[in-house]
C-alpha cells in the first residue's frame, strides 16, 4: 500500500481544491475579460484496477493519461483536465507490490505528484482560487486597465507567441539578471526583451533596431558595440546586454521614474523630454507620446506578471538549455564553418553562439578576435586551438586580403536573390534567417506563384 504521507498530501490537497472552489474568502473579484467558469462535472466511473503486482501496466496507463490531461490543459479544455486528473488521481492510488521495481515505483509516486500540481495549476488558470494577488506596483509603475488589457492579449490572442518567448528566454535569463545585478539594476528589467525582440539576436525592427536589446546604429555605437561590415554586436546577448543595462541605467538618473525611462528606451530620451516639457509634468500616462510608447509601459509590466509565474496564467513552457559560453582568443582568421568543424563544435551551434559574425570569415583584420565556445568543452577546445595552424582552420595571410565582404552590413539590409527551381518563401526566409512575412513585406510576390528566375528583394537577419 502507498504510505501514509502521500495518502495524507491528497487528503489536504482535495480538502484546499474544495474550499477554493466555494469559499468566498479564496475565489478572487470576476474580471470582465474572463468568461465565466462552468461547474465541474460529475468524474466518470474509475478506470478497471490493474493487477496489483503489475506496476508497470499501472505506471504505462497512468502517464499516458497524464499525457493526455497535459494536452487537455493546454488547449484550454480545463473541465474536460481535470476530470481526466481526478481519474488519473483514483488510479495512482491503485494498491501495487511497491517492492517489486523500485524505479517504477518512483516514478509512480513522482507522477503521482505532478498530477496533484497540474490541479493546482488549472485551479490557478482558472480562478477556482488564486494563492497571491496581482501586484500593484512594478519599479514605482501602477497597475491598471491598460496592464490587464495587455494581460488579456498575451493569455488569449497573444499566447502562443509569448509562450515562444518564454521558453527562449530561459537561454539568456542567467546571463541577463547576472549583469543587471552587477549594474545594481531591478531584476524584472531582464524581462525587457518578451516586448522588443521575443529574445531573438537576429531581430530587426522597420527603424533598423537590432537583437535581444533592439539597439538602433547609433545608440549601439554610444555604448561601445561594433558595428561594420562584419561584425554587428548588438547581436551579440552578452554584449548588448551589458550595453542595455548601462543604457537604462543612464536614463532613469536623467528621468528619476521608471516609467519614464522605459519610454525612452523605446522611443529616445529627447522625445520623452520634449513631451514632459510640452505637458508641463512628468506623468507618463497623460504625455503626448508616440502610440507604440504609449503601449509600452503597460506592455512591459503585463510581460513581467506572466514570466514570473506562467502557469498562474496557463502558460505552459519548456525551457531551453541556457547558453553558457566563453569567449577564446584566435591565433588567425578564419572560415567560420571550417573553425567550427576544427573545434569540433556542430556548425549551426557555433552560429549560434556567436551570432555578431556576419559573413563567412571571422574579421579578416581581426586575427586574434574573441569566439564563443561552449564551456563544456573549453578544455579540449584549448587543446586543439593549440594545434592550429596557417591551412587548418587558419587561412594564409596572402589569401585574407581576397575574402569578400559580407552582403550586407551591420546595420541589417538587403540582397538580391534569384529564384530557382524548388525555392519556397519558406526555404529562402530559413537560409537568410528572415521570416516569409518580412520578405512578403518588401516584395510583391505571391508564395504558392515564385517564377524560377525571379528577384526578390530579401531583408536580412530580420527574424522576430
Amino acid at each position: 500500500m502507498r504510505h501514509g504521507p502521500i495518502l495524507l498530501m491528497l487528503v489536504v490537497f482535495t480538502v484546499v481544491f474544495s474550499a477554493c472552489a466555494t469559499t468566498g474568502a479564496f475565489v478572487p473579484e470576476p474580471v470582465e475579460t474572463v468568461p465565466p467558469v462552468p461547474k465541474l462535472t460529475s468524474p466518470e466511473p474509475s478506470p478497471p484496477t490493474p493487477a496489483a503486482a503489475d506496476s508497470a501496466e499501472l505506471y504505462n496507463q497512468a502517464h499516458d493519461m497524464y499525457i493526455e490531461g497535459v494536452e487537455l490543459a493546454q488547449a484550454q479544455k480545463y473541465d474536460e483536465a481535470l476530470a481526466l486528473n481526478n481519474r488519473l488521481i483514483t488510479l495512482l492510488l491503485t494498491p501495487f507490490d511497491r517492492a517489486a521495481d523500485d524505479i517504477i515505483t518512483k516514478k509512480i509516486d513522482s507522477l503521482f505528484f505532478e498530477v496533484c500540481l497540474a490541479q493546482v495549476r488549472i485551479g490557478r488558470v482558472t480562478g477556482r482560487f488564486a494563492p497571491v494577488p496581482i501586484e500593484e506596483n512594478l519599479i514605482g509603475i501602477q497597475f491598471n486597465e491598460e496592464v490587464q488589457r495587455w494581460l488579456s492579449y498575451f493569455t488569449g490572442p497573444g499566447r502562443s507567441g509569448m509562450q515562444r518567448y518564454l521558453a527562449r528566454s530561459t537561454r539568456y535569463l542567467p546571463m541577463i539578471r547576472k549583469v543587471l545585478a552587477e549594474e545594481g539594476l531591478p531584476q524584472d528589467l531582464a524581462y525587457l526583451p518578451i516586448i522588443e525582440s521575443g529574445f531573438s539576436p537576429y531581430a530587426y525592427s522597420p527603424a533598423a533596431a537590432v537583437g535581444v536589446w533592439q539597439f538602433i546604429p547609433g545608440t549601439g555605437r554610444n555604448y561601445g558595440l561594433k558595428i561594420d561590415d562584419w561584425v554587428d554586436e548588438r547581436r551579440d546577448p552578452a554584449k548588448a546586454t551589458r550595453a542595455a543595462a548601462r543604457y537604462l541605467k543612464d536614463l532613469h538618473q536623467l528621468f528619476n521614474d521608471w516609467a519614464l525611462a522605459l519610454a525612452a528606451y523605446n522611443c529616445g530620451e529627447g522625445r520623452v523630454g520634449g513631451a514632459i516639457r510640452a505637458a508641463g509634468h512628468q506623468d507618463y500616462w497623460n504625455l503626448g507620446l508616440p502610440a507604440e510608447t504609449t503601449a509600452y509601459v503597460p506592455k512591459f509590466f503585463a510581460a513581467v506578471l506572466i514570466a514570473r509565474d506562467p502557469e498562474l496564467y496557463g502558460m505552459y513552457v519548456t525551457p531551453e538549455t541556457p547558453l553558457e559560453v566563453t569567449p577564446i582568443k584566435l591565433g588567425g582568421v578564419a572560415a567560420v564553418k571550417d573553425l567550427a568543424t576544427f573545434l569540433n563544435v556542430p556548425y549551426e551551434d557555433f552560429k549560434a553562439m556567436n551570432p555578431e559574425l556576419l559573413g563567412t570569415h571571422t574579421p579578416p583584420k581581426v586575427p586574434d578576435y574573441l569566439v564563443n565556445v561552449p564551456t563544456a568543452q573549453l578544455e579540449e577546445i584549448n587543446q586543439r586551438l593549440a594545434t592550429a595552424t596557417v591551412g587548418n582552420p587558419y587561412v594564409a595571410p596572402q589569401a585574407v586580403a581576397k575574402i569578400g565582404k559580407p552582403q550586407t552590413s551591420g546595420g541589417g539590409g538587403f540582397i538580391s536573390y534569384r529564384v530557382r527551381k524548388g525555392d519556397t518563401l519558406g526555404k529562402i526566409a530559413r537560409k537568410y534567417r528572415t521570416t516569409v512575412k518580412m520578405i512578403q513585406r518588401y516584395n510583391r510576390v505571391n508564395p504558392t506563384r515564385l517564377r524560377i528566375g525571379q528577384t526578390l528583394r530579401i531583408p536580412v537577419g530580420r527574424r522576430r
